[in-house]
Formats: C-alpha cells, structure tokens, sequence
C-alpha cells in the first residue's frame, strides 16, 4: 500500500513528511524512507503500540 501526494507542494507546507522529498517542485516517496515507515506501521498492527513499534 502506497500514499501517493499529488501536484505541487503547497508553498505553505513547513515541512515534508518523513518517507517523501521534493523533487521538481512534487512530493515523491522516498524508498529507502518508505522502507522504515512501512515497518512502522506493520508492527503497529500486529498489535503493539506506536512507543513499542518505533523500538
């Protein structure tokens, strides 16, 4: 499962979420980024909480 940010990062944005960068004005997942964030939140949801996972 992927998020994918459409069109151009609004100029107001004071930061890009963790897992993306700004290529050519866009949004665009970062892969090795992407890994971790996947990681996350499959351990999240075999049961444990966010504190747990993120160890």
């Amino acid at each position: 499962m992927r998020v994918e940010l459409k069109g151009k990062v609004d100029e107001m944005m004071s930061h890009i979420p963790f897992g993306y960068t700004i290529q050519n004005g866009k949004a665009v997942v970062n892969e090795k980024e992407a890994v971790q964030v996947k990681e996350l939140f499959e351990t999240y949801l075999s049961g444990l909480s966010l504190t747990e996972a993120a160890q």
